[in-house]
């Protein structure tokens, strides 16, 4: 992938194997911790904790804007 921050908010592009391989093994890990944050917010929310349930919101939201971003190189 090119190196260095786009000005423009473009994605990266992904321009060989090793690219793509960085790549996968990033969006592996944003879903492995998405899929945690749902899980624990999910925990929280069945035992009635829902202000901290809610609490993960900022971290959720952050973890799927993330992932998008990857998707889209």
């Amino acid at each position: 992938m090119q190196r260095g921050a786009d000005p423009s908010g473009a994605p990266q592009r992904v321009t060989s194997r090793p690219d793509a391989e960085r790549l996968v093994a990033a969006v592996l890990a944003t879903l492995g911790a998405l899929e945690s944050t749902l899980a624990d917010e999910t925990a929280l929310v069945r035992v009635g904790k829902i202000r901290d349930g809610l609490a993960q919101e900022e971290r959720k939201s952050e973890l799927a804007a993330r992932y998008l971003r990857q998707l889209e190189a």
